[in-house]
């Protein structure tokens, strides 16, 4: 995986579980330029979306399921998770 996607696992459920995560709120971090993470809190749980430059589209499909278990063994709830490269589809 690349620098930034191993720097999401880490940090996005460190984020949301320390409560910088306001209802309904949106939450956004950023890995350098190739990044982006979105995360805002909907009726089911957290919702989730990578949004990576096009040429880690693929590895970010591959680190989303990690992510997301990273975030349910801290007691998270994930209502969605996706992967929307910069200038795609959802994903």
């Amino acid at each position: 995986a690349s620098p930034e996607l191993a720097a999401a696992v880490r940090a996005v459920p460190v984020a949301v579980s320390s409560g910088r995560l306001a209802d309904g709120a949106p939450l956004s971090l950023s890995f350098g330029r190739s990044l982006d993470v979105e995360l805002r809190t909907g009726t089911g749980g957290v919702e989730l979306r990578l949004v990576p430059d096009p040429r880690l589209a693929r590895a970010a499909e591959l680190e989303l399921p990690r992510i997301v278990q990273a975030l349910k063994v801290r007691g998270v709830a994930v209502a969605r998770a996706e992967v929307r490269p910069r200038g795609g589809r959802a994903r």
